[in-house]
């Protein structure tokens, strides 16, 4: 991860469940913040250099809504001087002024995920496909087209869920996310956003 300046790995990633009303709120809250730090997800300007492509957008829905998908916690590789940065600590402050922590059930891997999309390009963001994980019904396990391979038996029960394939997971979506990246940049229509960030 250091070699490549990755700062954040998942082995899976998730969607919420939508009938709650645990994350709305949270949605709303990274909305206001994006406001009241006149933070522009939309547009490069802010980074001198090189364009910086930040995956944001990938937890937008069509409209513009949060589309409910987080990197799930439960292996989660980070580097630190994420969670230490002055942006992870103003985010997280802001977020933790609500008290909503409190009295809804925000979890760590929806604020991790939105703050890696917020903090991180795209290309920081590492998916473990060669590292296999169980957890509850899910169940990664490295595609034989992939060649990694793991250390471990991926055993087939059918009360398993295929995590990689199934329609409950994100991944694909992230996948595509990957693919189109670079060309995504060019052509993508924001305006959408407009009422929420000071274009």
């Amino acid at each position: 991860m250091e070699t490549y300046n990755k700062q954040y790995g998942f082995v899976m990633t998730l969607k919420e469940y939508q009938d709650t009303r645990r994350i709305s709120t949270l949605w709303n809250s990274v909305l206001d913040y994006l406001k009241t730090r006149h933070i522009n997800v939309t547009s490069n300007k802010h980074h001198h250099h090189h364009h910086h492509h930040l995956a944001f957008p990938y937890f937008l829905d069509e409209e513009g809504n949060y589309n409910a998908c987080y990197f799930s916690s439960h292996i989660e590789i980070a580097s630190l001087n994420l969670w230490r940065s002055p942006q992870y600590r103003d985010f997280f402050r802001y977020l933790d002024q609500t008290g909503n922590f409190f009295y809804e059930r925000w979890e760590d891997a929806p604020v991790h995920s939105i703050a890696a999309g917020l903090f991180l390009d795209t290309n920081q963001i590492h998916y473990f496909e060669d590292i296999g994980y169980q957890y509850h019904l899910y169940r990664h396990c490295p595609t034989k087209e992939s060649k990694l391979g793991c250390r471990c038996q991926c055993s087939e029960e059918a009360t398993m869920m295929d995590h990689d394939q199934n329609s409950k997971t994100c991944l694909t979506m992230w996948q595509e996310w990957i693919k189109t990246d670079k060309s995504r940049k060019a052509e993508w229509n924001f305006s959408y956003l407009e009422d929420y960030i000071p274009l």
